[in-house]
């Protein structure tokens, strides 16, 4: 058995003349967007200010989980070492037991955020932080969930937060 495909499912494999016609075309798609938005009447028209003077959008694909960070589940204690009681949907046969975080939490601040001793010297800082708890998606897969959490959708392709964010407040090379 050979080694498996770059690509899963395995497409039909493009020939050089192809991948240049497809890559070139991007390109030109790319350039010309550029170029018609530099000449749009409908640009001189948006109101670009607003009131944030910065946003610092936190996303650790591969980072330490929300759970051991900013989001205590204090049920998980009870449940902790246990197998899941219910069904769950997942894209392998056999998920391991509930496990709590093994890190301890405090309230701090005005706001009373939670933060694990893991960041003693940001736990200062939490009443100038906005934390999102709101975030979640259906998706099963970690994949479907990041391109979820960063464009709205869980296909590829889609625009993501930079993209909306350089929409929405313009870019500082123009």
């Amino acid at each position: 058995m050979g080694p498996e495909p770059a690509v899963w499912p395995p497409g039909p494999s493009l020939d050089r003349r192809e991948l240049l016609a497809r890559a070139g075309a991007g390109l030109g798609g790319l350039a010309l967007s550029t170029l018609l938005s530099d000449a749009s009447p409908a640009g001189s028209q948006i109101d670009r200010s607003a009131p944030a003077k910065s946003v610092i959008w936190l996303f650790m694909n591969g980072g330490p989980s929300h759970i051991d960070l900013f989001d205590p589940k204090p049920a998980l204690h009870k449940w902790d070492g246990q197998l899941f009681p219910g069904d769950v949907d997942t894209l392998f046969p056999h998920p391991g037991p509930i496990m709590k975080s093994p890190f301890r939490f405090r309230r701090y601040g005005q706001s009373g955020a939670w933060v694990s001793e893991l960041f003693p010297q940001l736990a200062r800082h939490v009443d100038e932080i906005g934390f999102i708890h709101s975030c979640t998606t259906r998706a099963k897969n970690h994949g479907a969930a990041l391109y979820n959490i960063n464009s709205g959708s869980v296909l590829m392709g889609a625009p993501h937060m930079g993209a909306w964010a350089a929409y929405g407040l313009g870019t500082l090379n123009q």
